[in-house]
């Protein structure tokens, strides 16, 4: 278990299969988003929920488990693995250029503008 500056804790779901450990993360419920049509909507996301990040500087693709990237400063932190310990993903706010969400399953709601 590892506490971060946010200061909620993060699980590693596998250790919580053997200790009884509860996997917690953000917490974020919903995102409001836009689709592959440009449609705003809400997403629901769940333990196999994707960001990938596209740096500027670089070009390079970091992705990481959404329910598991904090703010550190002024970089989003996350894990991209969630059965190897310490196996995190950085990048500075300033280098993002674009930021993708999969999910496996996706659970969403219109978004009602009225």
């Amino acid at each position: 278990m590892t506490e971060n500056p946010t200061g909620f804790y993060v699980v590693s779901p596998l250790a919580s299969l053997f200790f009884n450990h509860k996997y917690g993360a953000n917490n974020i419920g919903k995102i409001l988003c836009r689709d592959k049509d440009g449609n705003l909507l809400y997403l629901y996301p769940d333990r196999n929920t994707q960001l990938e990040l596209t740096s500027k500087s670089t070009k390079d693709v970091i992705k990481m488990y959404f329910d598991t990237v904090f703010f550190d400063g002024n970089k989003l932190v996350g894990l991209r693995s969630r059965l190897v310990p310490g196996m995190t993903r950085e990048i500075a706010l300033a280098d993002i250029e674009k930021i993708e969400i999969y999910s496996e399953f996706p659970r969403t709601e219109k978004f009602d503008s009225k």
